[in-house]
């Protein structure tokens, strides 16, 4: 007996059968994309090779550990060993600007993104896609969170850190598959198109990456290249550069809503909900620091794939957030590891703020800057108390914002945290809001946000102690 329907075993052999011969490379050799295609590809009895500059020795090993199909390693590549190549599977931090693909693209081999070169396998699901500067995660989790309670198998994969390759039964076997795709995912699209898909907002993002602001931006926008007409777009009309996207350059049906513009077709303030300009629901969420524009993503996605409009709405309220994003440590502390925009550091303020009026923010910023402007920060001053700012960019950071805020700057994380929790008074909220990348320190976001909570931690059992020693 087969796992799969005998249609799906069919598609699956078709597919795979026409990579069997291919002359197959890995561009990029990570824990996430590339590990998880070189497992894919020794399971299926597909041959490859790998190129990274720097090889990551401990899964060399564990590839060449075990019975596979990895022909060779390349730590240096020339334009003469990438024409040998018939297919590049290119991980998401290697730009297309480098070398050796302008090359490649120059020579008409076909480079790929896993979940666009893997998409003939999973094309007749239904096929959520989002992306955008901040919120797409928080997007992603709450659209898991509530497919899965009501009884839809789902898989939720892509920059949220789990690669497609990586569970290939889950996609298979899915109902539901729910994409999270950055810019670097997006920069090329060749067969690739959801059924629904959003891009949330547009602020500048990766300015060390990209040669303008313009050329991120029309990264997010590929994600409507190959829509058709029976496709769903929300379009934020809210955001400045969303609006003016020329809906006639494609095919899917625009589903305008916003949080300012009763004209748009979904509308939300103050916990209501319009429809199409009529009141529909009174809605409250359960965190009330969850952003509203997420939440009416989540839930004009929940409509459009609902048989029946009475679904259990109670489930949507139920979603409580994502860890690192404007996550409760405990009372005054809050973890916003995840922002790595100025954007996001906007949004968390403006959040703490409304919910807290009587308490003044003091902000834990830095890591390593994507040449992102932090002079926008002084809108803020009447509710930012103190600035603590670290790592890798924070003389560059303390130049763009110190004739506005009171600053004190740190080279090491724990260093500026300790001195955070130290000076914390009960008149503040204290906020890790980085605005920056975490690789100057740590591997990732979620990292540091760990560390953080652990700092926090240690730092209130010391006070308890010393308030037991002196009494």
């Amino acid at each position: 007996m087969t796992f799969f329907p005998s249609s799906i075993q069919e598609k699956e052999n078709s597919f795979w059968n026409y990579y069997r011969n291919k002359k197959i490379l890995i561009a990029g050799f990570s824990l996430l994309t590339g590990y998880s295609l070189a497992k894919l590809f020794d399971k299926k009895k597909i041959s490859y090779s790998i190129y990274d500059q720097n090889i990551n020795l401990k899964l060399k090993k564990k590839i060449q550990s075990k019975k596979n199909y990895c022909l060779k390693f390349f730590d240096k590549i020339s334009k003469k060993v990438v024409e040998e190549f018939e297919e590049i599977l290119l991980s998401p931090g290697i730009p297309r600007k480098q070398n050796f693909i302008q090359h490649a693209i120059s020579k008409k081999i076909k480079i790929w993104n896993d979940f666009d070169f893997l998409y003939p396998l999973y094309k007749d699901k239904i096929i959520i896609a989002v992306t955008g500067t901040d919120g797409k995660t928080t997007v992603v989790e709450w659209l898991n969170f509530f497919f899965q309670n009501n009884n839809k198998k789902t898989y939720l994969c892509g920059n949220v850190g789990i690669p497609i390759a990586s569970d290939y039964k889950k996609l298979l076997a899915s109902e539901v598959i729910i994409l999270e795709l950055s810019s670097y995912m997006l920069e090329d699209i060749k067969q690739f198109r959801a059924n629904c898909s959003v891009i949330t907002n547009v602020h500048e993002d990766h300015l060390n990456r990209y040669d303008s602001f313009q050329e991120y931006a029309n990264t997010k926008i590929n994600l409507l290249k190959n829509t058709i007409s029976s496709d769903f777009f929300l379009w934020n009309i809210d955001d400045k550069l969303l609006y003016k996207i020329n809906t006639q350059k494609f095919n899917c049906q625009f589903l305008s809503f916003s949080l300012k513009n009763k004209k748009a077709d979904f509308y939300y303030q103050n916990g209501i909900y319009y429809c199409n300009k009529k009141i529909e629901k009174k809605i409250q969420l359960k965190n009330s620091l969850l952003h509203d524009s997420n939440f009416l993503i989540v839930f004009i996605i929940s409509l459009l794939y609902q048989k029946k409009i009475n679904f259990n709405l109670s489930l949507l309220k139920k979603f409580v957030g994502v860890e690192h994003r404007l996550e409760k440590v405990i009372e005054q502390i809050y973890n916003d590891s995840k922002a790595t925009t100025v954007q996001a550091i906007h949004f968390a303020i403006t959040s703490l703020n409304k919910n807290f009026k009587s308490k003044k923010i003091n902000l834990i910023l830095g890591g390593r800057n994507k040449n992102l402007d932090f002079t926008t920060l002084k809108k803020f001053c009447l509710i930012i108390d103190k600035i603590y700012i670290y790592g890798e960019s924070r003389n560059e950071i303390l130049l763009q914002i110190k004739s506005f805020f009171n600053c004190q700057v740190k080279e090491k994380f724990d260093d500026c945290v300790d001195l955070a929790f130290k000076e914390l008074t009960k008149k503040n909220i204290l906020l890790l809001s980085p605005g920056c990348a975490s690789q100057d320190q740590f591997q990732n976001y979620q990292q540091r946000g760990i560390r953080f909570k652990q700092r926090a931690m240690s730092f209130l059992k010391n006070m308890f102690l010393i308030f037991i020693f002196n009494c």
